[in-house]
Formats: C-alpha cells, sequence, structure tokens
C-alpha cells in the first residue's frame, strides 16, 4: 500500500499548463512545482517572470512559450513538440487560459462568439489531442485538467459564449476520459465559483454587485486563486488514477444552495 504523502508527489513530472502567468493558472503551477514537477507555461500578453520566479524559487524548472492560441489554433501541436523537445515527455496539461464578456445575446456579433470559442473550447481540444497523442506514443498515461466553471452547470444569461464554451468543456473532458482510460490517461475538470482573479477581480469587488453574490455563498467569501491549489495536485497525482471525467466544484458551497 502506497503513503498517502507519496501519492501526491510529481517528482520528475513535466506539466504544461496555459494561462499560467496570472490567476488560476499561476497557482497550479507553483502547487505542480511545490509537488516537484517542472513546469512549461503558455502565456500571451502578461509576462510570466512572476511565475518563473515562483516555480524557480522551490527548485524546479520554468520554460516560458508565448503563443496566441486563438489566433493560429494549428499552434497547438507545436505547443506540444517544443515541450517534448526541451523536457523529454510531457506528462500533465492544465487548459487555464479562458476568457468572457457580458452581453445580451441579441448583441452578441458572430466574432465575438467565434473569439471565445476558439479560446475556451477549440484549443483546449485541440491541446487536449495533442497531448494524448503524446501520452499514448510515450506509453506511461498521462493526466489533463480543464479549468471549467459554474457556468458548465447553469445557463448565463449575459455570458452565452462563455456558458457555452463551458459546458463544451464538459463533454470533451467526460468524452476523452471515456475513450482514454484504458490507456491509463485521466481527463478531468475543476469548476472554480466566484473567483478573485485579475479577470474577475473588477467585478467581485464592486460595491454594487459584491453584497448581492455573496448572498449566494454559503462560505461567505469568494475565492482565491490559492483555494485551486488542493483539487489541481490531486488530479494531478498519481493520488486520482481512478478519478476520470469528472468535473469538480470548487466554490464555496454554491452549487449545494
Amino acid at each position: 500500500m502506497s503513503n498517502v504523502f507519496d501519492m501526491f508527489k510529481l517528482d520528475g513530472k513535466v506539466a504544461l499548463i496555459t494561462g499560467s502567468a496570472t490567476g488560476i493558472g499561476q497557482a497550479i503551477a507553483v502547487a505542480l512545482a511545490e509537488a516537484g514537477a517542472d513546469i512549461v507555461g503558455i502565456y500571451n500578453r502578461t509576462s510570466p517572470e512572476e511565475t518563473k520566479r515562483l516555480v524557480e524559487q522551490v527548485g524546479r524548472k520554468y520554460h516560458a512559450i508565448q503563443c496566441n492560441l486563438v489566433n493560429d489554433l494549428s499552434k497547438c501541436q507545436q505547443v506540444i513538440d517544443e515541450v517534448v523537445e526541451k523536457f523529454g515527455k510531457l506528462d500533465i496539461l492544465v487548459n487555464s487560459s479562458g476568457s468572457s464578456f457580458n452581453k445580451k445575446p441579441e448583441d452578441i456579433e458572430y466574432s465575438e462568439y467565434e473569439f471565445i470559442i476558439n479560446l475556451n473550447q477549440n484549443s483546449v481540444f485541440l491541446l487536449c489531442q495533442a497531448a494524448g497523442k503524446q501520452f499514448i506514443k510515450q506509453g506511461t498515461g498521462g493526466k489533463i485538467i480543464n479549468i471549467a466553471s459554474l457556468a458548465t452547470f447553469r445557463g448565463q444569461p449575459n455570458g452565452l459564449p462563455y456558458s457555452a464554451s463551458k459546458h463544451a468543456l464538459a463533454g470533451i473532458t467526460k468524452s476523452l476520459a471515456a475513450a482514454w482510460a484504458d490507456k491509463n490517461i485521466n481527463v478531468n475538470g475543476i469548476a472554480p465559483g466566484l473567483t478573485i482573479t485579475p479577470m474577475t477581480e473588477g467585478i467581485l469587488t464592486m460595491d454594487s454587485l459584491k453584497e448581492e453574490l455573496m448572498s449566494k455563498l454559503p462560505a461567505k467569501r469568494f475565492g482565491y486563486a490559492d483555494d485551486m491549489k488542493g483539487i489541481a495536485l490531486y488530479l494531478a497525482s498519481p493520488a486520482s488514477d481512478f478519478c476520470n471525467g469528472v468535473v469538480i466544484p470548487v466554490d464555496g458551497g454554491q452549487l449545494a444552495w
């Protein structure tokens, strides 16, 4: 029987994380590094230097790849190839990039809808596909974690593209889990609740909304990026080897109410 602490170790593992320059992606990058993994971070505009500093501070390697996945989805395979060229393998993929906007459905331009779908959904599938091929080629299995949202479980009247993409993320996660479970590939998701990140801070801290939003939270507080570290480590580690195809809410009890 394995020691439970050993089940959470990631010594010698290589993790690729999108959106790792800030917020939840950055917190997960640090968590996996603290557990022993070397990190490859995809970023677009935000500098990855702080994530690099935090990862190297715990003695792990960090390699940054600048890539705009929305503008060129074909780069998804190139990213996986670069990871393998740099580290010789890939063990963990975390899809943490995402975006949203508020707009009535009747006012949404197709280009706006397409942007969200390409970033939140299409790039995720293509990275999962490329990572899965690499895991199968290596013959060692692998872990994929897709960052979903509570919008995975409900509609958003003024956030249709975001909600649609996150519903699709659940389908991608479950379908890949069913397809690859016999190859020792685990595909799961995390659905953060109202979490303060650079993308949401402006909304969650507005006095006009804060009280209303807080009233829907049994925990009576918003989440923080660090609240995702524990569940991410579980899903990235051998501790979750028999966990597959689930999207786990981390929401302060919001869905329970």
